[in-house]
């Protein structure tokens, strides 16, 4: 079988993209660092306080897609395999609330607000 003939069009456009690819961003400087702090998601995401407000602000506003993702953010603080094993829920339950494949019960509800409070 003979080669295919490739089009004038598509050579240039196959050599734009490997030249893009090699490119590097410079990084961004900036003038001054002043007002910028470090900070450590982890420590807040431990705080008990600003777990129970959360979740308070989320039943004021009604707002259950939410109550979810702050879920998922303060048990991903946390392996969430023991996690499960310590609030006495399946993983699969866990893992399912967790993507929004399961709406959770009360229940497991405050099995995990339990635990995430406890630990």
């Amino acid at each position: 079988m003979g080669k295919i003939k490739i089009s004038r069009r598509r050579k240039i456009l196959s050599k734009n993209i490997k030249t893009k690819r090699r490119r590097r961003m410079k990084p961004i400087e900036l003038k001054s660092k002043k007002g910028i702090s470090k900070m450590d998601p982890f420590k807040i995401l431990q705080d008990k306080k600003h777990f129970i407000l959360a979740i308070l602000e989320c039943f004021e506003d009604n707002d259950p897609e939410a109550l979810i993702e702050i879920l998922d953010g303060y048990i991903a603080a946390y392996n969430k395999t023991e996690f499960a094993q310590k609030a006495n829920i399946s993983r699969s339950t866990l893992y399912d609330m967790l993507h929004g494949k399961k709406n959770p019960t009360l229940r497991v509800f405050t099995q995990c607000v339990h635990e995430l409070v406890s630990c």
